[in-house]
């Protein structure tokens, strides 16, 4: 995140990375009960390649 991010940043970058791992994770738990996944998965959030590219 940029230097001057405000904390209404932080929260709105961390709920859609939350909404992801919710989505991802009831697509599993649905194949896994052998039904069919009902929703679409939330966008992968761009934040997550920038985190991964500074490890």
């Amino acid at each position: 995140m940029a230097d001057d991010a405000t904390l209404r940043d932080v929260v709105l970058v961390v709920r859609a990375d939350e909404a992801h791992h919710r989505d991802v994770n009831h697509g599993f738990a649905s194949k896994l009960g052998h039904q069919p996944v009902e929703r679409p998965t939330a966008p992968y959030p761009p934040h997550a390649d920038d985190i991964r590219l500074e490890a």
